[in-house]
């Protein structure tokens, strides 16, 4: 009944997770072009940096078994929420 955690697979979720992410913020940034806005500069950086990790690991973990148990889908989400936060506060560092 003890089974390891396939942090593989929570790994490449994550950067499909990200990729959405980022996909979502190119649509921000295009809607802030379209409105005239100041800001769109961050957005596409932001974009770019959730592409960039979210490549690496969806790559990262292209051989993983895809078999998800409550501790991935557990992992997952938590991950996604401080990770989608740190990268979207991002932009108010620069």
């Amino acid at each position: 009944m003890n089974r390891e955690i396939n942090f593989k697979l929570v790994i490449r979720m994550l950067g499909s997770l990200l990729l959405s992410e980022g996909t979502a913020l190119l649509l921000v940034f295009f809607i802030s072009l379209i409105y005239g806005e100041n800001d769109g500069v961050y957005f596409i950086f932001t974009s770019l940096l959730c592409y960039v990790v979210g490549f690496a690991g969806f790559f990262f973990g292209k051989n993983a078994p895809m078999s998800v148990g409550k501790r991935e889908g557990s992992l997952v989400v938590t991950s996604a929420w401080i990770i989608f936060s740190l990268l979207n506060n991002f932009r108010g560092c620069l």
